[in-house]
């Protein structure tokens, strides 16, 4: 069982064991812990240190975030006691921790352990180097991330998805819902005629005030902008393209200037109702070339939307970091925290998903949709050589449904996208299922007729209208262009 997190902790352990580990390696996962329970004093032995030692340890949190820290105070005390003694700490899941130093002459060391930590309860031991056999222990009890925004999340990890779509193929040979036909740009070459898109894909649907709303970004070339179409009235295949027929969030209508993070392109949705607004993710590019970042858009209406001028969320620009170079695709789910007496005081928590320019999954934490605190050891989904996906993963899209988050991404690479599935107790440590829920489609025996989503499948958003019927709206991609379609799942 573990324990609930309460006021500051004060866990003072005098207890001192025998049959110490070697200290050479201060590595994490570098040793394990042994030896058994002993007095509460130890003996110095034939090394010529103290005969009468206590050594006692106090932690001033035992519950912490795994991404967080916990401080304390390590003392020895005794006859014969002469300081300059060094000490480091063991944990039984993580082997030796990055945490030692040297007692001084009053017998006292303060430390911090930082994470990240592997969830669980770890029994610490806080080796001396008085004699051969001196140490205290302690018990520190680590969370998921997402502990300091309130958010208790189970220790356990799954070792298979607890439940999986499974798609007939014939729903995935019916028509998309919302063909490229749909629509048309202004000519990029600057003639007077509109010119037919390319390619519409990244859809993200809300159903508000009544009607419903699919995002998507589309190209007449190769450039995507983003675009809004609706359900109102009577619309090409039941659909009408908003704004009349133009972009949402281009610089002609934000006023952003060249070397805005969004100048010169925005793509890949996701919308969500925020009480009687919507908010809108999506990521943007200041230039031809360069990383991408991710910002937010708001709107009363669906249509017209103020572009937040800061980003949520930038490439760390950190050399080796997974995300050093770009975050795209982001997946935003909302939840009520567990307990309001946290540390960010936060009385709800946005999680966020998100890929990167290396083709893993990023996650990130918020406890106001706009300042995002990165998950502090590294992606959190990378697919796995070897599978179908290549160990190629992007466009994330989570959903959480009873106490499990469900994600699918697209997998596989350039040609060969389709679109798979992974569960998580923790939003953090994923199990993926073995092969794509939407697989790409061949044409039929004997027919010269291509699919439209036969070249690749990809970003799969979930929709959850409370009706007990999810639809996966995904885009799906000939040599023709992109199209979006959607099937129906009930979710278990």
């Amino acid at each position: 069982m573990l324990r609930t997190a309460g006021p500051t902790w004060a866990l003072i352990v005098g207890m001192v064991l025998s049959g110490c580990t070697d200290k050479a390696d201060t590595g994490r996962d570098s040793g394990s812990l042994d030896g058994g329970a002993g007095d509460s004093g130890a003996d110095g032995g034939d090394s010529g240190g103290p005969t009468d030692v206590t050594v006692s340890v106090s932690l001033d949190a035992t519950v912490m975030d795994e991404c967080r820290s916990t401080c304390g105070t390590l003392s020895v005390s005794g006859d014969g006691w002469l300081g300059d003694v060094r000490w480091q700490v063991e944990s039984d899941i993580d082997g030796f921790l990055p945490v030692e130093g040297t007692l001084d002459g009053d017998g006292q060391a303060t430390f911090c352990i930082d994470g990240p930590l592997t969830p669980g309860v770890h029994n610490l031991a806080f080796h001396v180097d008085i004699g051969d056999r001196t140490y205290a222990l302690a018990t520190l009890d680590v969370r998921p991330f997402g502990w300091a925004y309130g958010l208790d999340k189970p220790v356990e990890v799954l070792t298979e998805p607890p439940w999986v779509p499974h798609i007939p193929e014939s729903d995935l040979r019916v028509d998309p819902a919302f063909p490229s036909s749909n629509v048309t740009y202004p000519d990029p070459d600057g003639g007077d005629e509109r010119v037919p898109a390319v390619s519409v894909l990244a859809p993200s649907t809300v159903v508000f005030n009544g009607r419903r709303f699919l995002y998507y970004a589309g190209t007449p070339d190769t450039t995507f902008y983003l675009g809004v179409a609706s359900t109102r009235g009577e619309g090409e295949n039941g659909w009408v393209i908003e704004n009349d027929g133009d972009y949402i969030l281009h610089s002609s209508q934000t006023g952003t200037r060249k070397g805005d993070w969004d100048y010169y392109a925005q793509n890949t949705p996701e919308a969500l109702i925020r009480d009687d607004e919507i908010w809108l993710y999506y990521n943007g590019r200041s230039g031809e070339s360069g990383g991408l970042t991710i910002g937010l858009a708001t709107s009363t209406d669906g249509v017209h939307f103020d572009r937040n001028p800061t980003p949520v969320l930038e490439p760390t620009g950190v050399p080796g970091d997974f995300d050093e170079g770009g975050v795209a695709h982001p997946s935003v789910e909302v939840r009520d925290v567990d307990f309001t007496d946290n540390e960010a005081g936060a009385s709800e928590v946005f999680e966020m998903w998100y890929a990167s320019g290396t083709l893993e999954i990023g996650y990130a934490i918020s406890a106001d949709g706009l300042n995002f605190e990165r998950y502090c050891d590294g992606s959190v989904f990378a697919g796995k050589l070897g599978t179908w996906d290549l160990g190629t993963v992007k466009a994330p899209e989570v959903k959480r449904y009873e106490d499990t988050y469900y994600m699918t991404y697209s997998g596989c690479g350039q040609g060969c996208y389709q679109v798979g599935w992974a569960a998580s107790n923790d939003g953090i440590r994923w199990i993926q299922h073995t092969e794509p829920i939407i697989p790409i489609q061949q044409p039929e025996p004997g027919s010269s007729e291509i699919p439209w989503n036969s070249y690749g499948t990809q970003e799969g958003f979930i929709e959850d209208d409370d009706s007990g019927i999810w639809r996966i709206w995904y885009a799906g991609t000939s040599t023709s262009g992109g199209d979006i379609g959607y099937v129906e799942v009930t979710p278990r």
